[in-house]
């Protein structure tokens, strides 16, 4: 009875890898990948619901969560990390503990994941998440031997929710994951018209002239696209409240690898502007 349902689990496991593939490109060439808190400004003593999405538009499609994909899923309030805990292949992905006042920071890290694409939808994905760098390399090489291209890619997301009061001098930290978006100032003190300023990150350096996108259900004509000066810094205009999720992504050729060409991380920023 117990290899019948051990059985059950590796299968189940392994359709879900095969679903996450699946909606990463059913979704678009990309993987934009974010996390949506249900309230980003509860009492403290109280529990969140944080839903995964995966998309290259708001709202995006549902992802559950799947264990064999988490590498860390917790958060973070004043140096102190929490799990994240939560069923299985459900939706909500987990439940946020809140004990104090303060900003949190909930950050989802990832195993990687390696699928297969065409040598046209590789390069298509390249020019619109603006990878300037990967399609000149691309552009320099010998005509490709194989009309496939293999890529590794790994998610870095967060999200950041304040409970209670918050001090007025609170400002977001980095949480050392490889690819990082954090704001500058605190987005729950800021008001639509005002300005965010935003510092991306890849191995604890700047990232310099990277495109970031920001996605706002009022931006009609698509997201807004800034690309990082040469600190790896934009400064984005918040041109409404509510919910906003910010991207970017980081790719690098693997000279000497076995199961993959391009290694590319992914990561997101989702916040929410009072109104």
């Amino acid at each position: 009875m117990m290899n019948r349902i051990t059985a059950a689990k590796k299968g189940a496991s392994t359709i879900l890898a095969a679903t996450f593939l699946a909606l990463s490109f059913q979704c678009g060439l990309s993987h934009h990948f974010w996390l949506e808190i249900e309230d980003y400004r509860p009492n403290p003593g109280t529990g969140v619901p944080v839903t995964i999405r995966i998309g290259d538009s708001l709202p995006g499609e549902r992802f559950p969560r799947t264990p064999d994909h988490i590498r860390k899923f917790e958060v973070i309030h004043q140096g102190e990390a929490l799990p994240i805990r939560g069923r299985a292949n459900a939706h909500p992905a987990g439940i946020v503990p809140i004990h104090d006042n303060g900003l949190h920071s909930i950050v989802y890290y990832s195993h990687p994941t390696t699928t297969t694409l065409t040598q046209e939808t590789f390069r298509q994905y390249l020019r619109e998440e603006g990878l300037k760098s990967a399609l000149g390399s691309l552009d320099k090489k010998e005509a490709p031997t194989t009309s496939e291209v293999t890529e590794t890619f790994t998610r870095c997301a967060k999200a950041l929710l304040s409970a209670g009061d918050v001090e007025e001098e609170a400002v977001p930290s980095w949480t050392q994951m490889p690819l990082e978006i954090t704001p500058k100032a605190t987005p729950s003190r800021l008001q639509s018209g005002e300005t965010l300023p935003v510092g991306v990150r890849f191995q604890g350096e700047p990232l310099a002239d990277t495109l970031v996108k920001a996605y706002h259900r009022s931006l009609k004509n698509g997201p807004l696209h800034q690309r990082t000066n040469r600190d790896g810094e934009i400064s984005l205009p918040l041109k409404a409240s509510g919910f906003w999720v910010l991207s970017t992504v980081h790719i690098e050729r693997l000279e000497s690898a076995a199961e993959a060409e391009w290694q590319s991380t992914w990561a997101s920023l989702s916040f929410e502007i009072p109104e």
